[in-house]
């Protein structure tokens, strides 16, 4: 088997120190020594050989050099080494630079060394007995809180790990959590989750002697930290460890930031009933509160669940109240919030523009004062509605800008903008980009517990880009991998169930399964009636209209096809073409069905999906050149160059 480069090298590096090799233009064995010497079969083992070979006062201080870290400068060394001069340390560690086992970096405007290899700096740290490890840890600390005492905020980590090692439990807790806490503003958050869980190891030591607010701020920021990784389970177990000691120690504060992570927590879980029971535990304390800011940030959780559950009514009243409070207090942070959510429940309602108009309020606040990741959930829902309103290229602009900010940001944002975004792709005609987009996004939710995410991801790629290029055993396995989801808290998926049924109808009809595909599309569009989901009526009548045209009944295609005709108006305007084309192919009056034709062109062309508008042009066109009319012949040409030339370029 190959020799590892390092293990050789190390090999001989052992063999010469010993004197069985003499290298001097010539390589010379000295048989004798050889057969008495055992070469160490490890890299580890070679390295340490090394290091016991070394005189005692290099040896010493590449051990103390190797807790400050695998680069090192000689100033510290010198102190906590103990060495009488700074010369002394120089003149040991060119005679280790020698050996090769450090190398010097730089000497201006301080002597920096690197130890030559990782391995080298492993093995002379784990040569040190534990209890000299402790308290040369403990020596790196106090010479950095004494250099640095007024700059100590960039070395709160490094702190953080030499208490640790020291096992100075209280400072490794006080310094981890200064350092965690930096992390997490600055959204580095797994570096933030590791060094809130190095506080709890140490916290768990000396609790009593720390006191329970560190705790409840731990456990509390870490939370929201798991939120922006999609790690619901766990932000839920800290919210509820807060709230163990926040009520405990009767701090009505403390119980109520902890009820608005665990309310957080559960939207985004789909558990909405759990948050407006939450939000009533916090707004039963409302007197006892002091910062109007969590009972406003209540109201916004509430509403958001209420709007969910479709209750719209509640949803704005609550919204109305977390507007008041944020004015008050003049927290455009929050009210940039507010204004988010209020569009949110606008765009469920359909009202479209107020939705816009909300959303556009909340990024102009945002972009005043707010983190990068609230700028960029306030982008990734203005995307959402633009698709809605059909104003797919500018959709994408946005969801690229907002694609950005959730990379450095967080996970929940991230996937949902590229799920937006590859709808967006796949509504003009983009499929290979949008798959790109879906792909990551499905791979970042296999590292996340959020359901709800992974549902939107399965609805949308199965019905946007699987059944739209024809994959329908790729569409109907992610309908039935959603409906998993859905079928576990259906009461909390009621729009995603409709959606689900039109997909799944869908998938039957082109399979020719009509009875199926009729039962499905029936059962989407008996729910749509009852939760007045209109934006999908249309699409549900389009599909069951088809059903009936299969199954040779046109009266009731027709009288099908009119009614998604006549809600397309306020429902979804994508598949209007689609319908118009039906109508036209079911009319016997000749004069009709051109009309039905030429509207059907200009819808198509005013709003359709990529394929689908490919497909009414090309039907349309195909029609209408047969016709007598001269004009109505000279449409249908020119539409049927253009259906030419789009797919050309596509090619």
């Amino acid at each position: 088997s190959p020799v590892n480069p390092l293990f050789l090298e190390e090999a001989l590096n052992v063999m010469v120190g010993a004197g069985v090799l003499q290298v001097n233009g010539r390589v010379l064995v000295d048989e004798v020594e050889l057969a008495r010497m055992q070469v160490p079969d490890t890299i580890h083992g070679l390295l340490l050989a090394r290091l016991d070979r070394l005189p005692p006062a290099g040896r010493d201080l590449l051990q103390v050099a190797s807790v400050i870290g695998r680069q090192f400068s000689a100033e510290p060394l010198q102190a906590i080494a103990e060495t009488p001069t700074q010369q002394t340390v120089l003149n040991l560690l060119s005679e280790l630079s020698e050996s090769e086992m450090t190398r010097l970096i730089t000497a201006d405007p301080e002597w920096i060394y690197l130890f030559q290899h990782a391995m080298t700096h492993e093995v002379a740290y784990e040569s040190l007995p534990y209890a000299r490890r402790r308290q040369l840890h403990a020596a790196v600390a106090r010479w950095l809180a004494t250099k640095y005492e007024n700059n100590l905020k960039p070395l709160h980590s490094v702190l953080a790990y030499h208490y640790s090692r020291a096992d100075n439990h209280a400072s490794a807790v006080k310094y981890a959590i200064l350092a965690a806490d930096e992390a997490r503003n600055i959204f580095a958050n797994r570096e933030a989750v590791d060094l809130y869980n190095l506080a709890e190891a140490h916290l768990n030591v000396v609790q009593a002697e720390t006191g329970w607010e560190t705790a409840v701020h731990l456990y509390l920021s870490r939370g929201a930290v798991y939120i922006l990784l999609g790690e619901q389970s766990l932000a839920f177990a800290d919210a509820e460890r807060a709230l163990e000691l926040a009520d405990m120690h009767a701090a009505i504060n403390e119980k109520v930031v902890a009820y608005n992570l665990m309310a957080e927590t559960r939207y985004l879980q789909r558990a909405f009933s759990e948050v407006i029971t939450l939000v009533e535990k916090i707004v039963s304390l409302a007197t006892e509160v002091t910062d109007p800011d969590q009972l406003a940030k209540a109201h916004i959780w509430a509403g958001w669940a209420e709007s969910s559950l479709l209750n719209f009514e509640a949803a704005l009243h609550h919204l109305g109240l977390a507007e008041s409070i944020c004015q008050q207090q003049k927290n455009n942070y929050l009210l940039a919030r507010v204004y988010e959510a209020i569009g949110f429940t606008r765009y469920l309602q359909k009202e479209l523009t107020l939705s816009l108009d909300a959303m556009q309020q909340s990024v102009e606040l945002s972009r005043e004062f707010s983190t990068p990741i609230n700028i960029g959930i306030a982008l990734s829902n203005i995307g959402f509605v633009q698709f809605t309103l059909g104003l797919y290229k500018e959709a994408v602009d946005t969801l690229s800008e907002a694609i950005l900010i959730g990379r450095d940001s967080g996970r929940n944002l991230l996937v949902s903008a590229l799920i937006n975004r590859a709808a967006s792709l796949s509504r003009v005609g983009k499929f290979r980009q949008a798959l790109r987009d879906f792909e990551e996004a499905d791979t970042l939710l296999g590292v996340m517990n959020y359901p709800s995410l992974k549902v939107e991801t399965l609805l949308f790629w199965a019905f946007e880009h699987s059944s739209a290029l024809g994959n329908l055993i790729t569409a109907k396995a992610q309908y039935e991998e959603a409906r998993k989801i859905i079928d576990f808290q259906p009461d909390s998926y009621i729009e995603e169930q409709a959606r689900l049924y039109i997909g799944l109808g869908q998938v039957e009809l082109n399979n020719g399964n009509y009875a199926a595909a009729e039962r499905l599309l029936k059962r989407s569009r008996k729910l749509i009636i009852e939760k007045e989901l209109i934006w999908w009526r249309p699409i549900a009548e389009y599909y069951l209209g088809c059903v009936y045209k299969f199954l040779d009944k046109p009266g009731k295609a027709i009288e099908t096809f009119t009614v998604g005709l006549t809600t397309s108006d306020t429902g979804c305007p994508d598949f209007k073409p689609l319908i118009l084309l039906e109508l036209a192919q079911l009319e016997d009056d000749l004069a009709q069905r051109n009309r039905l034709l030429v509207q059907c062109i200009r819808q198509a062309k005013k709003r359709s999906r990529f394929v689908e508008k490919l497909y009414c042009l090309e039907q349309a066109g195909q029609r209408l050149v047969e016709s007598k009319g001269a004009d109505l012949r000279e449409m249908g040409e020119n539409v049927l160059a253009k259906v030419h030339q789009i797919k050309m370029s596509k090619e």
